[in-house]
């Protein structure tokens, strides 16, 4: 439980999420100068219907983390092995299905999106070659578990920063050589390779040492994995599908090019939520093992800290991004790309409720109460899916994040703030009411000046973007400065 591990995990995750960003908006500038509107949505659909197949995993992966932090904290051996040999032997199995099963539903997948006929062929071997490297990939995430129950967090990180610019340096050899949209299988493919060998290595330079025995390896085990797998493979069906379909129902509905466009103006928003939570991941493993330890009280006071922290983070990126995004895409790649203001703003909004839920969505999973929140999950999902769908029929493109917000605001925010912090002692609820004072005149005014900078007609789009920059810098300054100062205060506990 050293801090010192989880300083050192907090500095990678903020390394890796810049990393994230550069690399992420380095693609997009590749892919749209390479690529048409067409090919760079094909990738996002393929992207996003190939992720529903790493379901089949039946969320072992995801508790793997939390079962091997009892075992470790007791420095129990046999239990340590026994965990690590049936995760390993269930995640080789579940591969292997999830093979089987792509490659019997691909052609039927690509039939129902109405795949355009001249890019059919691009999209079977696409589809086919993320399947591979998704199926490999679940093997190795044995080895991040074990580094965040140990954790070492740290090394995910930045084995996720060396392989994301060896995957870009690949994905430019390959545009350059007329590969075309397979540039982004290879470009997988090479990040893949580094981050697994990488955290294979990470694991062994620990000092434990896992064999395979199947000591230990009881029905009562295997039973204990799935009934906690079931409620994380839930969970898992609900994320993927909550982040997934709001591609899949622009392509349905609106098509492939409008994909696209959601892609590259959701881009900014998708980096941000990853940079949010990033720091508050970060304690994560130090929390499982004081909660493991019977030390409540610090994981309380440390996690209502982190949640202020990461709320009032996730207003700040909110007024960046609300701000500088549409003069940035418009900049950077093509204003075709662009999907509105209102869809951006929208977006901002929807990275808020999200910052306040990855904060109170931790403690269920922490103290292994996951049945009603599976129930509630699941409940958002289907409630979003649907306010998504009526909502685009009538506004287009801008009803996604509508659908997404409505959803949220309806019941599931308000229950996670309540039930989520009662698990670990926290008053969700009012957390938040105390933040709001800080957090709606930033969010307003950022709204507001956005809307003007849009309507006042700036030549240049490289000085609307300075201009709109240098408005986030002084709008957020007040909300990252108590930020920081809820760190100081974390730091001297």
């Amino acid at each position: 439980m050293h801090f010192k591990a989880t300083i050192r995990a907090t500095a990678s995750s903020y390394l890796g999420s810049v990393s994230a960003a550069a690399t992420g908006l380095l693609s997009i500038k590749l892919a749209t100068h390479f690529l048409s509107q067409e090919e760079f949505g094909l990738w996002s659909f393929t992207m996003q219907t190939v992720g529903y197949f790493m379901l089949m995993d039946l969320g072992v992966a995801n508790s793997i983390t939390r079962l091997l932090g009892d075992p470790m904290a007791t420095g129990d051996q046999r239990k340590v092995n026994s965990w690590f040999t049936l995760s390993l032997v269930t995640l080789a199995s579940q591969a292997l299905l999830i093979l089987g099963a792509g490659l019997a539903l691909r052609p039927h997948v690509l039939d129902w999106f109405d795949i355009p006929s001249h890019l059919l062929n691009r999209a079977s071997d696409l589809w086919l070659a993320f399947l591979v490297i998704q199926a490999i990939s679940l093997v190795f995430k044995l080895s991040f578990a074990i580094l965040h129950a140990q954790n070492r967090v740290y090394w995910t990180s930045n084995l996720q920063v060396i392989g994301s610019w060896a995957g870009l340096a690949a994905f430019y050899v390959m545009l350059s050589n007329q590969c075309g949209v397979l540039a982004y299988a290879w470009s997988s493919g090479v990040a893949m390779l580094i981050t697994s060998v990488g955290g294979v290595l990470a694991v062994r330079r620990g000092g434990l040492r896992f064999k395979l025995s199947l000591a230990g390896v009881t029905r009562a085990a295997i039973g204990k994995l799935f009934k906690f797998s079931t409620s994380m493979f839930v969970l898992g069906i609900a994320s993927q599908v909550y982040f997934a379909s709001q591609g899949l129902v622009a392509t349905k509905m609106l098509g492939l090019e409008i994909a696209a466009v959601l892609a590259v103006t959701g881009r900014a928003a998708a980096i941000a939520m990853s940079a949010i939570w990033k720091p508050f991941d970060a304690f994560a493993p130090r929390w499982q093992v004081a909660y493991c330890a019977g030390d409540i009280q610090r994981v309380s006071r440390e996690f209502e800290l982190m949640a202020r922290f990461t709320i009032l983070v996730a207003v700040a990126a909110s007024v960046a991004v609300g701000l500088i995004n549409q003069p940035f895409v418009m900049w950077w790649t093509k204003p075709g790309y662009f999907g509105g203001l209102t869809f951006s703003l929208l977006l901002c909004v929807f990275m808020i409720i999200q910052g306040i839920n990855h904060c109170f969505i931790a403690p269920f999973i922490l103290a292994l109460r996951v049945k009603s929140y599976c129930i509630v999950n699941l409940a958002s999902v289907v409630l979003a899916i649907g306010s998504m769908i009526l909502f685009t029929s009538y506004f287009g493109l801008v009803g996604i994040p509508l659908g997404l917000i409505v959803a949220d605001l309806v019941f599931p925010m308000w229950f996670y703030l309540r039930k989520g912090g009662e698990c670990i002692h926290v008053n969700g609820r009012k957390l938040l009411w105390n933040e709001l004072s800080y957090l709606l005149p930033s969010a307003c005014l950022a709204a507001w000046l956005a809307w003007l900078l849009e309507r006042s007609a700036i030549a240049s789009t490289f000085t609307w973007l300075l201009i709109a920059g240098t408005s986030a810098a002084v709008i957020s300054f007040p909300l990252v400065w108590r930020a920081l100062g809820l760190l100081r205060k974390l730091r001297s506990y």
